[in-house]
């Protein structure tokens, strides 16, 4: 008889046995993807910006006291204040110098000294009731524009700075509130023109 071959034997794999794993393929397309997918996953569930929510604010910017709003009243009669500021001169000395303030009745007088101002000689004055005031607290520094002059002026201290600002905006209001409710001002109240002849600007040399 004839040895017929055999034929090769077949092993199947049975239904429930795994696959083999493939070897790992170092730099591949799929490592790339899985690290992108990783940073993406954690990007979605990071915490957002609180730049976002709390917008930051730049510190010692100018602030211009805001004026009498639609229908505001302001019945308050704020007092006399006084006392000694820094206000800035461009010529012939130019720089800082010291000069005694008035504050009455939204009229504001500077001289040089006190007793100056009470014999009537003083360097300039301005209603403030219709004037442009920015305020620098960084600085301690007020600006006054009153259309035909503008002066500029520094406290020594902070709170002498505060103080200012709260009695400037308060006549401000109050001669605001005047012009608007009262049909006649009295000279007293500050009627008259926003700047007198005697109020000089900061080119002036009695500045």
């Amino acid at each position: 008889m004839e040895n017929t071959p055999k034929k090769p034997t077949l092993h199947r794999r049975k239904k429930n046995q795994p696959k083999a794993p493939a070897p790992a393929q170092h730099g591949s397309e799929s490592d790339g993807s899985a690290d992108s997918n990783s940073m993406s996953g954690d990007s979605q569930h990071a915490p957002e910006s609180s730049e976002r929510h709390h917008p930051v604010t730049k510190k010692g910017e100018w602030e211009i006291l805001s004026g009498l709003k639609q229908g505001q009243r302001f019945e308050f009669s704020p007092g006399k204040f006084e006392g000694y500021l820094h206000k800035r001169r461009k010529w012939p000395l130019k720089g800082w110098h010291k000069r005694y303030f008035v504050l009455d009745n939204s009229i504001l007088t500077y001289a040089k000294n006190a007793s100056e101002l009470a014999r009537g000689k003083k360097h300039g004055s301005m209603d403030i009731g219709l004037s442009v005031i920015s305020t620098k607290a960084s600085r301690r520094r007020i600006d006054i524009d009153a259309d035909a002059s503008i002066i500029h002026i520094r406290c020594e201290s902070q709170e002498n700075y505060l103080q200012w600002v709260e009695q400037l905006k308060q006549h401000r209001l109050r001669k605001q509130h005047q012009m608007l409710y009262t049909e006649h001002v009295s000279p007293a109240a500050g009627a008259g023109p926003l700047l007198s002849p005697a109020s000089p600007s900061d080119d002036s040399p009695t500045g």
